[in-house]
């Protein structure tokens, strides 16, 4: 599924109503397909935003802001979570939990940067990495296991498995 303009193309033949394609970004703003109709989404107002991700239920975006740093908003766009930095967060398998990277840099290069975890209400963080040695950069979660992979800076990919541990 691809758009030109405000054309959507490709739309599969067996959309159903209710159906989310989240596309991506187009002119800094948020672009979703919903009902078989493309939506830009601005959620912060003049936003420029970059890394979207789609809940695993459909129903919520997580995304950054370049000024503002991450949030999580509904698909009409109305926030209910500012997260601050929480650089390239996707949603866990469940969706109970954001996976982000928190990186450091001296304005030129990457120093250092660990993955955390943070619930979507922005009320609880973990951190999920400690290493000195270790660049974990731009996490993705697998849709049907407890895993998180990752690139590095030397171009390594990192396979991690996780369990959620209640108190």
């Amino acid at each position: 599924m691809y758009s030109v303009g405000s054309e959507v193309r490709n739309v599969p033949s067996i959309s159903q109503t209710g159906d989310v394609t989240l596309l991506g970004i187009e002119d800094t703003k948020i672009a979703l397909v919903r009902n078989a109709k493309k939506l830009l989404l601005d959620p912060l107002g003049q936003g420029s935003y970059i890394w979207p991700s789609l809940s695993p239920d459909r129903q919520r975006i997580v995304a950054y802001e370049m000024s503002r740093g991450a949030f999580v908003c509904d698909l009409e766009g109305t926030v209910s979570t500012q997260l601050g930095k929480k650089d390239a967060a996707v949603w866990t398998r469940d969706g109970k939990w954001l996976v982000y990277m928190d990186d450091k840099d001296d304005g030129h290069r990457i120093l250092s940067s660990e993955l955390y975890c943070v619930s979507p209400d922005g009320k609880h963080t973990t951190q999920l990495t400690d290493t000195r040695d270790v660049v974990e950069l731009y996490p993705q979660c697998s849709p049907t296991e407890d895993m998180i992979v990752c690139s590095t800076l030397g171009g390594e990919i990192y396979l991690l498995t996780y369990k959620e541990v209640r108190p």
